[in-house]
């Protein structure tokens, strides 16, 4: 069964528990917001019809479901450079979340031919905003997260199938829904 998005995550207080991965080491008992992450060129696309009290990706973090998606979306972030599994930090955290978004919809914008996409980003934006259907790997976005504890990181063998299957699995959805050719 696929626990991915808002519905994961033990509730307590108004809040939800999720996974954060990151290359670097986080405090424990820290608060920890958008300025800890690397801002993706692409934010100020996807935030350009958000309005900011709805909540925008430029000015939040990403947290997953599980600790398998937190490291694999960790490793999937840094390609192609091969990031192990091994390197990433894995930590437990307590959130509010505001949006569960597809994480490969930021990749087929970014492949998107300049000419003539305005189409097809549009569609992407749309589709990343509101999902519609199966979308296997998942980021929830949050505007600060507490860090409860650090955790083991999957293995590269319990990723496998998270980071190479089901992510190119939604690879070439997004290509779909962008009407890009399969690649």
């Amino acid at each position: 069964m696929v626990t991915s998005g808002l519905a994961a995550g033990r509730a307590e207080l108004g809040t939800i528990e999720f996974f954060h991965g990151s290359l670097r080491a986080l405090d424990v008992g820290a608060v920890v917001g958008a300025e800890a992450r690397t801002h993706d060129p692409l934010d100020p696309l996807l935030d350009a019809s958000r309005a900011l009290e709805h909540g925008q990706r430029g000015r939040a973090i990403w947290v997953a479901a599980s600790i398998v998606e937190a490291t694999a979306i960790a490793a999937i972030q840094h390609y192609p450079a091969r990031v192990p599994p091994e390197a990433i930090f894995v930590y437990r955290v307590r959130l509010i979340p505001f949006h569960s978004g597809p994480v490969a919809l930021r990749d087929a914008l970014r492949a998107l031919p300049e000419p003539g996409s305005a189409d097809a980003q549009a569609r992407l934006i749309d589709e990343y905003w509101h999902p519609s259907g199966q979308w296997w790997v998942r980021e929830v976005l949050t505007p600060s997260m507490r860090v409860l504890e650090q955790v083991p990181a999957a293995s590269e063998r319990e990723i496998y199938l998270t980071r190479w299957v089901r992510y190119n699995q939604d690879r070439e959805r997004a290509r779909g829904v962008a009407g890009l050719p399969e690649s």
